[in-house]
């Protein structure tokens, strides 16, 4: 009789896990902690961006864009937010590499080291930098109504850094 109750108490604890795993997760790779943790990653890089000159800081957000991208590629049901962080990444990079400013050193952010862009590319560098954000937050807010749980964080973190090149 002992047995049977303590493997009756067994199967309830593991249909209990599993009901709540099924609240946090709706399908494989998609979850709240997942996207916390890209959310996570993104901001502790822009963070280390906001103490930087202006000129510094377009080439930062574009490293920041970029190995938040590298740590999205490990879980492919945020194949989607790769892709819109990546986006963001190459106009940038395109960008700084025409609008260098080869008269400034460059300094170390986030384990690379990052360029200065001319002043007068900054306007248009904060025009390329919200068109983009705007971009990829349409492609994350037009996903699915499931990936759009997970997804919609996202998105608002992003749309949170818009104007950090004002």
């Amino acid at each position: 009789m002992q047995k049977a109750i303590t493997r009756l108490l067994m199967i309830a604890s593991l249909l209990v896990g599993s009901v709540s795993f099924a609240e946090q997760s709706d399908g494989p790779g998609l979850s709240e902690a997942q996207t916390d943790r890209v959310i996570e990653a993104f901001d502790q890089r822009m963070d280390n961006c906001d103490d930087l000159e202006m000129v510094y800081r377009v080439d930062c957000f574009q490293k920041a864009y970029s190995q938040t991208a590298q740590i999205v590629s490990r879980a492919s049901a945020y194949w989607e937010v790769e892709v819109a962080l990546t986006r963001i990444s190459r106009n940038l990079y395109s960008f700084v590499r025409s609008n260098t400013d080869k008269s400034k050193s460059r300094v170390k952010v986030n384990g690379s080291r990052v360029y200065a862009v001319t002043e007068a590319a900054l306007a248009e560098a904060r025009a390329l930098y919200e068109s983009s954000v705007d971009a990829a937050s349409e492609i994350l807010r037009s996903s699915s109504s499931v990936e759009l749980r997970y997804f919609t964080p996202i998105a608002d973190a992003l749309e949170a850094r818009r104007n950090d090149l004002n």
